[in-house]
């Protein structure tokens, strides 16, 4: 898997003061939850949340492996 996917920042908003933490996706996959930055309250994310954040980590490695094509292929394709 890319190390740049897994290092992608995922925001999460604290239910108790709706301030947003945001915390690599690696990170909160390995332990699936986050304290928040503001009340310090720690916010458990549940299999649903777990699961788009893996669901997003997938989505942008198939991206990443893409080859981008250069301008000047493109021209030459033309």
């Amino acid at each position: 898997m890319n190390s740049v996917a897994q290092a992608t920042i995922y925001p999460v908003t604290c239910p108790g003061c709706d301030t947003i933490t945001s915390q690599r996706a690696d990170q909160i996959l390995q332990r699936p939850y986050v304290n928040c930055r503001r009340c310090d309250t720690t916010i458990t994310l549940n299999e649903s949340q777990l699961n788009r954040i893996r669901r997003t980590i997938a989505d942008l490695n198939e991206c990443l492996q893409r080859a981008p094509v250069s301008a000047t292929r493109a021209e030459e394709q033309a």
